[in-house]
């Protein structure tokens, strides 16, 4: 799609005038943006199968975690500015613009994010430390 659009952007200034040029140079930058979430989402997809292939792990979550973005993403640009559509009148749409927070909400909510993902991350490392090892099964077991 967009290497239509690039081709009238480079080769058609003339013929499609000021506007048309611009027109083209838009359409080239955003079929550019949409095709590159579907590239990650795709691309991310395509890893976890191989990660599931070669049976690892890490590398299968990642990637499914890659695809899982690319998809968030591919949908929020199509509906964008809509956070939620309305069915029928588009006055009952919940928009970017309505659904956004105050500033000084944003600014709270910065000041206990900073703090609260500092102690996530000490007791995730105070976990992973405190169980590190294999863990046997002694006896029965469930």
């Amino acid at each position: 799609m967009e290497s239509s659009f690039l081709g009238l952007f480079l080769f058609g200034e003339r013929r499609l005038g000021r506007r048309g040029h611009w027109l083209a140079a838009a359409l080239v930058f955003l079929g550019s943006w949409l095709s590159g979430y579907f590239i990650v989402a795709t691309a991310g997809l395509l890893g976890v199968r191989r990660g599931l292939a070669h049976r690892a792990g890490a590398s299968s979550f990642l990637a499914s975690a890659a695809y899982l973005a690319g998809m968030l993403a591919s949908a929020a640009f199509g509906v964008h500015p809509f956070v939620l559509p309305a069915i029928g009148d588009a006055r009952h749409a919940l928009t970017v613009d309505n659904a956004a927070p105050p500033g000084a909400g944003l600014r709270i909510g910065l000041a206990w994010w900073v703090p609260g993902m500092l102690l996530a991350v000490a007791y995730c490392a105070y976990t992973c430390r405190r169980f590190r090892g294999k863990v046997t099964l002694e006896g029965e077991g469930y």
